[in-house]
């Protein structure tokens, strides 16, 4: 019976104590009239496999602030920042080799500035801009030697214009 109860009590510390540094991680701010105005809370995730799966960090229940997204491999998969809830700024996107295939860019929350996709022998595979959500001006594709494939025109996120099969011999003015 002394046993049960010394296991009952170790297992209370110890699950009162998991609570007190989970607790004590978060931050709270106060405006000049010592009101709470904020509550900072970084968070872990973890895959099943025990490798960190997401670190992200939140002010009063929304996203803020840089956010990391882990491969099950714990190869870094994408990062970038948020702002009230909304991405922000560049964003990388990696393989699970750990190499860079996309950045993206954003503005409130919407697709908006230059977007480049690699191969994973890092040239470029494809790069255009968007406006707003929405793709815009011209883009263009490329062969895996960094050749241009094709050159495409948007207006409005609507394709206007395509050309292709563009040689390597071909002068390209835009």
């Amino acid at each position: 019976m002394k046993h049960i109860i010394t296991i009952i009590i170790v297992l209370v510390q110890t699950a009162g104590s998991a609570i007190l540094a989970q607790q004590s991680q978060a931050s709270i701010k106060f405006d000049k009239k010592m009101d709470q105005i904020a509550v900072d809370t970084p968070n872990t995730r973890y895959y099943n496999n025990g490798t960190v799966k997401e670190i992200r960090q939140t002010v009063n229940g929304k996203l803020e602030g840089n956010w990391k997204l882990y491969h099950d491999n714990g190869q870094l998969k994408k990062e970038g920042a948020f702002i009230n809830n909304k991405e922000e700024g560049n964003w990388y996107v990696y393989n699970k080799a750990g190499i860079l295939i996309r950045i993206e860019s954003y503005k409130n929350g919407l697709e908006d500035g230059r977007w480049k996709a690699f191969y994973d022998n890092g040239k470029v595979k494809i790069e255009g801009d968007f406006i707003a959500g929405k793709r815009e001006g011209t883009w263009k594709t490329y062969q895996e030697n960094g050749t241009v494939a094709a050159i495409i025109s948007f207006e409005n996120d609507k394709r206007v214009n395509t050309i292709t099969n563009i040689t390597t011999t071909a002068t390209v003015s835009l």
